[in-house]
């Protein structure tokens, strides 16, 4: 699966960021590891934190074959209460925010909410994208194989293919039974020039970890290149009316 593969539109980024980003993820024998969300608040000490400290409004699309736990991933790090917006909608949307050491970070999260069974996902999907999860199911190697057409997808229809931070993601870590193994996994990462981590939703293992790492990575290619800022507002921020009427995906 690594034919077509050019890894020279990542390694650079990644390589750089590397040097300046630490992100300890937890090795999957944990039994459980505590997981907590910074979530939007009205309160007057989070809006005094966030007037001390720049904050940046970034989009974050999550691709990767269907049923691989991508909503099961947004759940475990929201909670609960956005059920409602991951369920029974064309399009799952769900804001949040992470205190980083310096800034700090408003992330527009983009669920694919079942539609990636078409292969319907489109540039209206992808555009003005600052960040990237491609998902497989550790449990399923179809999963694993498929990463690289998420790959092309992304670098075709995303604004910025050479600057999007992209987060490889093995899922359901905690299976005993898995057909692709950690060594094989990080070896394909290390082709393409992705970071590698793996996590459990059913079992809060590094859920929180690569938010964080996916955060600092954004935060670093923004402070390098802040004309990505300047994207227009249709293609990452939509009222919900517009998002009632807009965000559909063609299953022909």
């Amino acid at each position: 699966m690594n034919e077509g593969i050019d890894p020279r539109n990542n390694h650079a980024i990644n390589n750089e960021i590397s040097k300046n980003v630490k992100i300890e993820s937890k090795p999957c024998d944990l039994n459980h590891s505590e997981v907590q969300t910074v979530k939007a608040s009205t309160g007057k000490s989070k809006k005094n934190a966030m007037q001390n400290n720049p904050s940046y409004h970034v989009k974050v699309v999550i691709t990767g074959d269907l049923n691989v736990g991508k909503t099961s991933l947004i759940r475990a790090l929201v909670g609960p209460e956005h059920d409602s917006v991951l369920r029974g909608q064309r399009t799952g949307r769900v804001k949040t925010e992470f205190r980083r050491t310096d800034n700090n970070i408003k992330m527009d999260i983009w669920d694919t909410a079942g539609q990636e069974r078409y292969r319907s996902l489109t540039a209206s999907y992808y555009r003005g994208a600052h960040g990237c999860l491609i998902m497989f199911d550790l449990t399923k190697h179809h999963t694993f194989e498929n990463v690289t057409s998420w790959l092309t997808d992304l670098r075709q229809y995303t604004t910025n293919p050479e600057k999007i931070s992209t987060i490889l993601v093995g899922t359901r870590c905690h299976a005993k039974r898995r057909e692709v193994s950690k060594e094989k996994a990080e070896a394909f990462a290390e082709h393409v020039g992705l970071p590698y981590i793996e996590v459990s939703s059913e079992e809060d293992i590094n859920v929180r970890e690569v938010f964080d790492l996916l955060s600092d990575n954004i935060l670093q290619t923004l402070k390098r290149h802040p004309s990505l800022l300047m994207v227009p507002a249709t293609s990452t921020k939509l009222s919900d009316n517009d998002t009632k009427k807009k965000m559909y995906w063609c299953s022909c």
